[in-house]
């Protein structure tokens, strides 16, 4: 995703010192791997830098750095906010450095102040920035708010299906599609779960072919597991692939259509579904999708998501789903076998327990006016299944278990591998 840097300042400070500081500051972020909308100009008036402001946004950035190479008076940069103040914006100013044996300073950190003083007084959000190119912290600190603000910009270019819709009575997954939409940010294209049956029928021989192959490639099925249950599955995945193409993100609402009147849980088709780059969940729990496909794009990973099953005194909590898992995170035999008996439910489910790691959890609550962000890091530890069946992994977290239960908004969690609290810090003030 691009990301808008716009130098300014006063033609009477203009000088090669600022020009070598302010190309040092791009290269630096170009480095870090941000891709940067720059026109090499520092910007001395008010014209310029509403005329710049304007061609970056037509390059579709997500964010905007406004770096005073030297000193600026107020309008100059106001007039570049007027054209960028509805997407992210941050100010990044240079305090003293060396320069030919000596300190010297552009008026960049004075500018810095100044400006953040008047943004905060008009009530502009915005980020500030404080460090000389070449400063480490300063570059990570940079690439928090860019990766923030680029998932921003997707989510609210995202669409996420949804099969069915509310499962099992489960209020917190439930939600508001005109909140949703204006505070976060994903659009949801809903359609009921007969029409997948549909779909299922009239999958090919050759496509149902193609399927098998691609879940023998990335698991064992028992010997138990019938034929026409394992077809069943396929072509639900097959069906679910076609109609999904233009999505971002699906939930299936499983539970009890398929799960009962079909007799085929969908595991296995969203567990495959996953691996070819879709964010996919169950039981209609959209908040926890949203999540995920946060997860996703921060990260550029595959995310999971289990339900909170248990947490132990020290703090190690069980997230397990019933029998969706990505056979990308997934560890030892992945095995494909009858789902697990005792409920009712028919179908086929993944049984192997997820890879060890540290991992990123979260869940985006939605309020009565708006959203929360219940999100921490841990560890993932080796873990058993889960009564014998189900996938699981115990996650020791940083949090005190009853600092997690505190904050419970729901059973179901997003996860991902790696750690992305900074980013979720940020992308929450921006949202």
């Amino acid at each position: 995703m691009k990301t808008g840097f716009i130098a300014v300042g006063h033609s009477d400070y203009t000088s090669e010192m600022a020009l070598v500081k302010t190309r040092e500051a791009v290269a630096n972020l170009k480095d870090a791997g941000i891709e940067i909308v720059f026109d090499g100009i520092i910007h001395t008036d008010i014209k310029s830098a509403a005329e710049n402001s304007v061609t970056m946004l037509s390059e579709k950035i997500s964010s905007v750095i406004i770096f005073p190479s030297t000193w600026v008076e107020c309008p100059v940069v106001m007039a570049a906010v007027t054209e960028f103040a509805h997407i992210p914006f941050a100010i990044w100013g240079m305090g003293m450095f060396d320069y030919e044996g000596k300190k010297e300073s552009t008026g960049s950190f004075v500018s810095m102040a100044m400006l953040s003083g008047a943004f905060k007084k008009m009530d502009y959000p915005h980020e500030v920035f404080s460090g000389n190119p070449g400063d480490e912290v300063v570059n990570n600190k940079i690439k928090t708010f860019v990766n923030a603000a680029s998932t921003r910009y997707a989510l609210k270019r995202s669409i996420v299906g949804l099969v069915g819709y509310s499962s099992m009575g489960i209020y917190t997954g439930m939600f508001d599609a005109p909140m949703l939409r204006k505070k976060l940010g994903p659009e949801v294209i809903q359609t009921d779960s007969y029409t997948i049956i549909d779909m299922m029928e009239k999958v090919t021989d050759a496509e149902l072919e193609n399927a098998k192959s691609e879940l023998l490639g990335k698991a064992s099925v028992d010997d138990d597991v019938k034929n026409e249950s394992l077809e069943k599955s396929l072509r639900m995945y097959c069906a679910l692939k076609e109609w999904s193409s233009e999505f971002d993100a699906i939930n299936v609402k499983c539970q009890y259509e398929f799960s009962k009147l079909l007799g085929m849980t969908a595991c296995v088709p969203l567990s495959l579904l996953a691996g070819c780059g879709l964010v996919t969940s169950c039981e209609g729990d959209i908040p926890c999708t949203v999540s995920m496909l946060t997860l996703k794009l921060l990260s550029g990973s595959i995310p999971a998501y289990g339900d909170a099953l248990d947490i132990s005194k020290k703090g190690i909590v069980k997230f397990s789903p019933c029998g969706i898992i990505p056979y990308e995170l997934g560890t030892g035999e992945k095995r494909v076998r009858n789902f697990m008996p005792g409920y009712g439910f028919n179908g086929i489910q993944n049984s192997f327990p997820f890879k060890e790691g540290a991992v990123t959890y979260l869940r985006i609550a939605e309020d009565m006016d708006g959203y929360h962000f219940i999100y921490g890091k841990g560890e993932g530890l080796k873990t058993e299944l889960r009564q014998g069946y189900m996938p699981a992994l115990d996650v020791q977290l940083e949090c005190s278990s009853e600092d997690f239960i505190k904050d419970f908004a729901g059973q179901h969690y997003a996860f991902v591998y790696g750690d992305y609290t900074a980013e979720l810090a940020m992308l929450e003030k921006l949202l």
